[in-house]
């Protein structure tokens, strides 16, 4: 179960990491 939701963690932290680094990429993306 931890190792899910430490996936699921990672997955959301890199995709904040995504949007705040490279916001125009989810507006291309879009």
């Amino acid at each position: 179960m931890h190792l899910v939701t430490d996936g699921r963690a990672a997955d959301q932290l890199t995709t904040d990491r995504r949007a705040r680094e490279a916001p125009w990429m989810e507006e291309s993306a879009a």
